[in-house]
Formats: C-alpha cells, structure tokens, sequence
C-alpha cells in the first residue's frame, strides 16, 4: 500500500501544511553575477620601467546568503640606478570578504542546508504558524531554507607581499670581470578575521509516523553561540648573493656561486567563544552570557631557517665539466647541537660528440653526453620542537590531593616524549648516465642508472609501553634505492606546421632497508588500518623493502568436513583451539599456515607477505 495515501494527504490539507515546494529552488538563485574589473598602466624610459595594477572580483553566490569580493593590487618597478647597478622591486596585496550561512555548507555536513534540500519532502509547506516547518526521521528534522538563516559566516582576509632585489655587475673593474653581486629580499603578511555566529531557532517537526506537529529546537543549534577568531603573521626571507662566471682564452670557462639565505616567519591565533545570546544585532565576545570551555584559546609560533651555499664550476671546451657543491643549512626543528647538516655534491661530464674523432658519425649521432654526480640533500619534515617534551594544561592533567577527589587541582601532563639526539635525515645519492640524439636531434635516448641511500629515517616507532606512549620520533635507521631508468623519444614534423613527439619510459627500482636502529632489528607500522584489533601489517625491517607487508599466509577457504578434518590434523594435539580462528573453527574459515611448523598458529607465523611497492 502506497504510504502517502489520499487520505494522509487530506490530514497534511486540513492542518494546513500541504504543500508543492521544490526546496532546490528555494535555497538556490537562477544565476549568480560574477564582476570583473581591472585597470592597469604601463611605461618607463631605457632606465626606469613600471607596471601598476588595480582589480576587483565580485561573486553573488547561487546558493542564497553566500557571497565572495576581492580587491586586489600590484605595483612592479625596475630601474637603473647607475652603470651596472639595478634595482627591482614588486609590491601586491588583496582583501578579500566572504559570507555564508552560520551552519555552513559543506557537503559532508548533515546540518547543511544542501544536504538538508535532499531529504526535505516536497508535499510540505515551507512554513506554518510562522515558523519553519519540516519533516522528521525521527533525529533531525529537515527544512533547508531555515538553515540557510542560522546566522551568518564572515571571513575577512588581508595579504601584502614586497619582493625586491639589488644587483651589481663588476664588468667594469678589468680583474673582477664576470662577478656579480645580488641582495634579495621578500616579506609577506598576512591576517584573517573570522565571525561566526550560530543563532538558534525554533521550527515545527512533522512525523509522518503518528502524523503528529510539534514545535522543536533546531538541529545542531541548541542556543545561539557566537565564535571569534583572528589568525595573521608574516614571512621573511634575506638572501645576498655572489656569482661569478667567465670565460678565459676562448676555452676555460669558470662558474662559481656564493649565497646566504635566511628565513624566518612569525604566527599567532586567538580564537574566544560564548553561547546564551538574545539578540542577533549587535553581536560581540562580550554580549554573550555564557562561558564555553575553552573560553579563550591561543597560539604563536616562530620559525626559522639559515643556509650557507657555495659552488665552482669549470668546463673546457664545451667537451669537459666538473662541479662542486657545498651547502650547510640550519633548522630550528633539531636541537641546538644537532641543528645544523653539511651536503656536499660533485658532478662531472663528458661531451663525446664534441669530439674530433667522433666528426665522421656527425651525419646520424647528433650528440652524447656521458655524466656521474653524486651528492646529498638534508630533509627536516617533521613537527617542531620534537627534541623537547611537550605538556598540556587541561581538564585531563587534574590531581587530586588528600581523600577527595571532589576538588582537584589543575596541573600539566606529558603529552610528548622528547628526542634531543634527532638530527637530519640525509638521502645520498650516485647517479651514472648519458644523453643521446641522432638523426638531426629527432631520436633521443636516456638512461640512468642511480643508488640513493637514505640515512638517519625520520620515523614515529613504537617504543615500550611503559612509558606511557605508543610512539616517539627517531632517526630510524637507513634505506637504500637502486635502479634504472631509460627514456626514448621521437621528435619530428609533417609539413611546415604539424609538429609531434612520441617518448617512451621504463625503470626499476630496488628498495631495501640495510639499517635499523633498534635492537629487535625491525620497526612494526600500520596498526589497526584494516579494521579495529587486526594489529600491525607492515614492517621496516633490515633486508626487506620499506614497509612490506606482514601477516599470516592463508591456504585457501575450508571448502568441507573432509577438509575441516585434515586441517585441524595438522594441528598440535588435532585441538583446533591451536587455530587461529580457536575452537570455533568451521567450514567456510580461512586455512592459517603454520609457517613455524609447532602446530598452533599464532603471531609467530605472521611473515612477509609482499612488497608495497612495483618494481
């Protein structure tokens, strides 16, 4: 039987809540105007040169009660200020406001007044008595233009930016030919203002159950709450610079490099929050009634960053090149002691095609270059401060003293182990291969083959539970990659202006963990990721590839009580509590190898089950 039957229909009539309403279109605009406009100038002479900007964007949004504006702004100079001395500098900056309903709209949000218009019947009114009327599921009840009228979002944003740059070229000073200094510098600020208030509502609820109208709180709104937040800070970066390059005698030609580069940024937040509010104009921290937990909360942070580079070049030729480098970078993420890491590189090639005995294959061997490099880079991604314990001073670091618990003190708790021996993970890598072109540069061939070795791993490894965690953040010990990869492409064209290229790769790596820095040899990860108690299913464990998977191997589904019987014979003493399914071992259960051969099957048998990852 039809459940909004004729005569459900007459009841909805009578109470005067019937209605034909498409909810899409009541949450949703025909169409949204989006603005445009920007007025630029341009000019200068052979020694100043300009570009200046101005922009705004405006979008009405077609979901009711949304709405986006930017104002933007760039101003770009370059000048010469004297012989050989040049000035640049470029300066930006936005605004930008944003509004949307105080619920929000995410679809994920089962509160959302998108959602909401999908779940919303259609033979019912928007409204009755003059309040929202919706149905009920008998959790929520659904009216999508009331949510779109719960109060209001408003995000305000502001960013500047200056990047400007001095150079000089020392060409006129004979001795100092080809040297040139730099100084560069860029700052960027940035800061966000956010209100948002949550205003509560009443509304009417239908249950097509009892066929009952009742006068509800709104979901997700139990009184009206109102949330203040700002979030700004800046970045700075300060980089003088030295390059030198020059050609001597037609055939030596001489590169070098020499920079400090320094980094720094600066954030801060605070964010209040109050509930129990009467009135929706004016609203501030201050007009709320009541305190929520945290009342007011906050953050700062500082972080920074130095480097040292240094690198020489030289080639003859065009047939010979070398090149050294050397760089030495600082991070405020390692403890004072272990905070700086020192990378060298060297590079060499060898152009053959340059060379007088390949002239008679010039026809057909465009070129070929043969090359080998080896060098290091530092990684330091991982949360700050990791070498310092961290505490937190909240409801859940309370004791109690003498025989009551009734009035516990506040106090803090460990919230991190600390690690004063982290330092830089470091990947070293050796690198052998050539270049090649033929037939006037249309074919090219690749190859390479490589070893890279990470040393010192950043990791979190679980540590022993007495202390209190699960895990810690260490350098967990080294992996080594080796592999080939070879790329050939084709490059050519039919007619004067149909062009076209074709490129074809293949490669093989190798991975494998040649050091653990733990006694047991082995790290376990992956805990819990397949379901809730499946334990841990991957390993870094020495001779294994990264990660490779662990657990029991399974021989197939008991098919019958003839297989069930030889199974459980493999058992010790024919029990099947030896299983790893226990004494409930049926048909239809997975057969677990006893890969140990002690017939029972237990952690002991978990092995490798596979490589995450291809060749």
């Amino acid at each position: 039987a039809p459940y909004w039957t004729e005569e459900h229909l007459d009841q909805l009539r009578e109470k005067g809540i019937l209605g034909d309403t498409d909810w899409l279109s009541e949450i949703y605009k025909k169409c949204g105007l989006t603005q445009n406009h920007n007025l630029s100038a341009t000019g200068g002479n052979d020694r100043v040169r300009y570009y200046a900007s101005i922009g705004y964007n405006g979008q009405d949004g077609i979901l009711r009660n949304t709405d986006f504006s930017r104002y933007n702004f760039r101003a770009n100079i370059d000048a010469n200020l004297a012989q050989n001395l040049d000035f640049m500098i470029n300066v930006s900056g936005s605004h930008t406001d944003r509004n949307w309903p105080g619920l929000g709209i995410s679809a994920q949000s089962e509160f959302s007044p998108i959602t909401r218009a999908f779940y919303a019947l259609p033979i019912l009114a928007k409204e009755y008595q003059g309040s929202p009327l919706g149905y009920t599921n008998g959790v929520y009840t659904y009216n999508p233009v009331a949510s779109l009228n719960t109060g209001y979002q408003h995000q305000r944003r502001w960013n500047a930016e200056v990047r400007s740059q001095l150079s000089y070229k020392f060409d006129a000073i004979k001795p100092l030919k080809g040297l040139k200094a730099m100084l560069f510098f860029a700052y960027n600020f940035s800061y966000t203002l956010d209100h948002n208030f949550l205003e509560t509502y009443k509304n009417y609820s239908y249950n097509p159950i009892n066929r009952s109208i009742s006068l509800v709180n709104a979901d997700g709104i139990p009184e009206s709450n109102f949330n203040k937040s700002h979030s700004g800070g800046y970045q700075m970066t300060l980089r003088p610079q030295i390059n030198y390059e020059r050609e001597f005698a037609g055939k030596h030609n001489v590169t070098g490099l020499v920079l400090f580069e320094r980094y720094s940024s600066y954030s801060d937040t605070m964010t209040g929050y109050k509930k129990g509010y009467f009135s929706n104009n004016p609203v501030d921290i201050s007009m709320g009634m009541e305190n929520q937990s945290p009342f007011v909360s906050g953050s700062h942070n500082n972080r920074g960053m130095a480097s040292f580079v240094g690198k020489l070049g030289y080639a003859y030729a065009k047939k010979y090149m070398v090149e050294a480098t050397l760089r030495a970078d600082g991070s405020y993420k390692f403890a004072p002691q272990n905070r700086w890491g020192y990378f060298p590189s060297f590079s060499g090639g060898w152009v053959v095609s340059n060379e007088k005995f390949m002239e008679p294959l010039a026809k057909w061997f465009d070129f070929l270059k043969i090359r080998a490099g080896w060098g290091q880079n530092g990684n330091k991604n991982i949360s700050a401060f990791q070498y310092e314990a961290a505490f937190a001073y909240n409801e859940y670091s309370n004791y109690s003293f003498g025989n009551t618990k009734d009035d516990p003190v506040r106090g803090a708790a460990l919230t991190r182990l600390a690690n004063d021996e982290l330092t830089w993970e470091t990947s070293e890598q050796l690198d052998l291969g050539f270049d090649a072109r033929f037939l006037n540069s249309r074919l090219g061939l690749t190859f390479d083959w490589y070893r890279k070795t990470t040393k010192d791993l950043l990791l979190n490894v679980p540590v022993s539970p007495t202390t209190g965690f699960s895990t810690q953040m260490k350098n967990a010990g080294t992996v080594r990659n080796t592999g080939v990869e070879v790329a050939l492409t084709w490059n050519d064209k039919i007619g004067k202006d149909f062009k076209y290229n074709v490129g074809y790769n293949i490669a093989y790596n190798k991975n494998e963990v040649t050091k653990v820095n733990s006694s047991q040899k082995y790290n376990p990860g992956g805990s819990d990721l397949l379901a809730q108690g499946t334990g841990y299913m991957a390993r870094f464990e020495e001779g294994h590839p990264i990660g490779y998977f662990w657990g029991y191997k399974t021989a197939g589904p008991i098919q019958n009580e003839q297989e069930l019987k030889e199974y459980i014979s493999t058992l010790k003493d024919q029990d099947p509590a030896n299983s790893h399914q226990g004494s409930g071992l049926k048909v239809g259960d997975l057969r677990f190898v006893d890969t140990n051969g002690d017939g029972i099957v237990n952690d002991d048998d978990k092995t490798d089950l596979g490589n995450p990852d291809p060749d």
